[in-house]
């Protein structure tokens, strides 16, 4: 068995497909190749894919990850090659390597970084103030909705940094924040945040996550 990692790109003509259709995507897309995927047994056989933290609806992304099992016998350069030629436009392969460590990429992701667009009045220095002045709290407290309920956390110490810039498309952030299966700050949350601690009238215009950091694992 040949255990791969794959880097893809989520653009713009995608990123309303949640993360069930777009595993659904990439199986169609082996499928349609003929990639000989190793599925796992019982009655409802599926193929051994695991995707890294998948970017939520409405984000693009030009570093997502997955895990894929594959029969030997296949070369990573013809695994991107077909899957390029079968997945719909969007959807784009990178890289293709082998998996060297025992643990999935959900597993090894610690921290993720967000370019954020912005629809505001504010100019830029007056931007920066503010973010400057969000950072000095001692704690940054948030409600968290998930399946179990409500409940507030600290996201101090899951904000790693934040940068502000304007280009043509607009005014924006440059955020590198936790991620992954222990502590994961959504981009979203970080402006409502900002706008509750600061007063302010932030709007998303646009989010692209633009690389995830992963830790060492054996």
């Amino acid at each position: 068995m040949k255990n791969i990692r794959i880097k893809y790109i989520k653009d713009e003509p995608v990123k309303y497909i949640s993360h069930l259709d777009t595993l659904k995507t990439f199986t169609r897309a082996a499928r349609r190749a003929e990639l000989p995927l190793v599925y796992s047994k019982g009655f409802n056989p599926h193929p051994h894919f695991v995707f890294g933290l998948p970017a939520s609806v409405g984000i693009t992304s030009i570093c997502e990850y997955a895990d894929i099992d594959f029969e030997d016998g296949v070369e990573n350069g013809e695994i991107v090659e077909k899957l390029n030629n079968n997945l719909p436009a969007g959807f784009k392969v990178l890289e293709c390597f082998d998996k060297r460590t025992g643990s999935n990429i959900m597993a090894e992701i610690t921290a993720a970084e967000y370019v954020i667009y912005l629809n505001t009045d504010e100019n830029v220095l007056d931007l920066q103030n503010n973010i400057s002045h969000f950072l000095c709290c001692d704690n940054i407290f948030i409600t968290k909705k998930s399946k179990k309920g409500e409940r507030e956390i600290d996201i101090k110490d899951m904000i790693k940094f934040i940068s502000t810039g304007e280009d043509s498309t607009g005014k924006y952030l440059i955020t590198q924040m936790s991620a992954g299966n222990e502590n994961n700050l959504k981009p979203e949350l970080l402006i409502d945040a900002i706008n509750s601690y600061e007063e302010t009238d932030l709007k998303v215009k646009q989010i692209i996550r633009t690389e995830m950091f992963l830790k060492k694992c054996e």
